[in-house]
């Protein structure tokens, strides 16, 4: 009802609307010259009212100067012939904006916020009993974690000082979840639960959020604030406006296309025609009870239900180390084939799609009629099917549109689902080509990437600058010593207790004496049996005291085929089998309390 709210307001004034929130602003130095355009502006939204039947809150509606200077000129603005309140502070759309866009209002909230929710997490865990780890970590992640993130891309040009205030209540968090010893490295706490620091999760979300604007089309306001400006040599602001595309540049997003956000179809979505999308062979398998072979059982359903058709294979497939992605079609009745190496860092769903659209294309051109595709994506099928896909609407219907361009010309073509890597000849023939495909140096066929492949892109990038941090980093050494990959945290599936002894165990912050000696709360530091530092390596694999219990732990993994008994072995990603030997070895020495 009030998306035309604006639409008399001259062009160079900047609006936002969301909902029935709504901003006008305007830049300059002339505060005089600002007054009247503004005042000229809400003249018109006042008229729109008036027309329409509407009535603006005037309690409700605020203005503010940004301006770094120390006085802030007053301005005299009036809606309903009543002047409107100047304040100093003002929230839009759950965002706290100063006067001098420091942020220390908004970031004192987002403080508040996190504050409860820590004192949350702080009731629901204890260090022998509580919320087991994933849950409270989901707490985080839901009440925590969305509260940082929101608006992150704006704030992040807030002072350093500022910023690392919210790294401390991360966390504080984390220990919570992961029932860390107090002093131990944040750098190890956010490796152990997967948690990667905040400010480069920040670039991740600013990343993001650029790819997205690259799906719109021109008049997106955002795109505005990127553009080239002669003050971006003349200030060096940290806002997203300044450094967004030259971080995009850095990350390697410049050179890449991207799809777009909202796809539309060339051609009438009701002129499109019903595919037909055989998946029953599934059913089929599921019902082999006398474990007759499979490529047998696809046989014998091409020859009953499509004697008389031309089959073609299609296969998409993709290398996830270097992202280099191919498609391929192959037709066993005449030996033809085609492979084709496609842009780097498409899904592997994209390939499969791009592999139909291949193979619809040949048919058209060698104007083939009564043939069936056979797939094993059955993701791809049942888009085709349902008309939908959330990923890639746009090759689908890139798809659709082919399939009209056929039914226009008489061909009817249909589509099947086979399972892969089962023996059926024709399916195994285009996976070897599709893989081969990866291979051909030169790409055939530039398809723009979608915001979800630009993000996996985006994912791994900060994957990698997290990865050189944790190289890198001087504290958090025993836990690297275990696990020197960020990919992901532990998965932790135990009671609170154990739980909370396996993270310490790896982090190498316990209760024992070498711990205690950084903290001030041990004289020496030292073991009273051996005389020597009293860490978690020394009570695993040194400490005298413990050899028959030793010696029982390694028989027990021995028998389990674990024959590598260093630190990394014994707490390492292994088996929850090796854990409860751990946990058994540590009850024996009576160390629970302790750790």
């Amino acid at each position: 009802m009030i998306n035309d709210i604006f639409s008399q307001v001259e062009q160079n004034i900047g609006k936002s609307l969301y909902a029935d929130d709504g901003a006008l602003w305007i830049r300059g130095r002339n505060i005089p010259y600002i007054n009247k355009k503004m005042q000229a502006a809400i003249d018109e939204v006042e008229k729109w009212t008036n027309k329409w039947g509407f009535k603006l809150s005037i309690a409700k509606t605020q203005v503010i100067c940004f301006s770094r200077r120390h006085k802030i000129s007053p301005l005299s603005l009036y809606l309903y012939r009543q002047q409107l309140e100047q304040v100093k502070v003002v929230r839009f759309l759950g965002v706290w904006f100063d006067e001098k866009l420091t942020w220390k209002v908004h970031l004192n909230k987002v403080k508040d916020k996190c504050k409860k929710v820590i004192n949350m997490l702080r009731c629901l865990s204890g260090q022998e009993w509580g919320a087991s780890r994933t849950s409270l970590q989901s707490i985080y992640w839901a009440l925590m974690r969305s509260v940082l993130d929101y608006g992150c891309i704006a704030y992040m040009s807030a002072a350093e000082s500022n910023l690392r205030e919210l790294d401390v209540l991360q966390a504080q968090a984390l220990r919570i979840c992961s029932g860390a010893f107090k002093s131990s490295p944040v750098s190890s706490m956010q490796v152990e639960m997967g948690e990667m620091p905040l400010r480069i999760r920040r670039i991740k979300l600013m990343m993001a959020y650029w790819v997205s604007l690259q799906g719109q089309n021109g008049k997106h306001p955002v795109k505005s604030i990127l553009k080239e400006c002669w003050e971006h040599n003349e200030t060096n602001y940290t806002s997203f406006g300044w450094i967004g595309d030259a971080k995009a540049r850095n990350v390697g997003l410049h050179q890449l296309q991207y799809s777009n956000t909202v796809p539309l179809s060339p051609i009438p979505p009701w002129l499109f025609p019903l595919p037909a999308v055989d998946l029953r062979i599934q059913q089929e398998l599921k019902d082999n009870s006398n474990n007759i072979p499979i490529w047998y059982i696809v046989q014998k359903y091409f020859e009953e239900h499509f004697p008389q058709s031309q089959v073609i294979f299609t296969d998409g497939s993709k290398d996830p180390e270097t992202g280099c992605a191919g498609a391929a079609v192959y037709v066993p009745m005449c030996e033809f084939y085609i492979k084709k190496r496609v842009t780097n860092h498409l899904s592997v769903y994209t390939t499969e799609l791009l592999a139909i659209i291949l193979a619809l294309n040949w048919i058209e051109e060698m104007e083939i009629n009564n043939s069936v595709i056979a797939s094993d994506s059955f993701s791809a099928l049942e888009s085709i099917k349902s008309g939908r896909s959330s990923a890639r609407m746009d090759i689908v219907y890139n798809i659709f549109c082919k399939m009209y361009d056929l039914k226009v010309k008489g061909i009817s073509t249909q589509f099947i689902w086979v399972p892969a890597h089962t023996g059926v000849e024709g399916n195994e023939k285009v996976d070897i080509l599709a893989k081969q495909s990866l291979r051909i140096k030169e790409i055939d066929l530039c398809i723009p990437l979608s915001k979800a492949e630009a993000k996996v892109y985006i994912r791994k990038y900060t994957q990698s600058v997290w990865q050189m941090y944790w190289d890198d980093h001087e504290t958090g050494r025993h836990l690297y010593n275990i696990q020197k990959s960020v990919d992901a945290g532990r998965i932790g599936s135990r009671n609170r207790r154990e739980e909370n002894i396996i993270t310490r165990l790896r982090i190498g912050h316990t209760g024992l004496n070498s711990t205690l000696y950084r903290i001030g709360k041990h004289p020496t530091g030292e073991c009273r049996h051996c005389n020597q530092q009293e860490t978690v390596e020394h009570v695993l694999l040194q400490c005298t005291k413990y050899s028959n219990e030793r010696y029982r732990l390694f028989q027990s993994m021995k028998k389990a085929n674990h024959h590598d008994f260093s630190l990394s072995g014994l707490l390492g990603k292994t088996a929850n089998k090796i854990y409860d030997d751990i946990i058994k070895f540590i009850q024996e020495c009576e160390l629970s309390k302790v750790i």
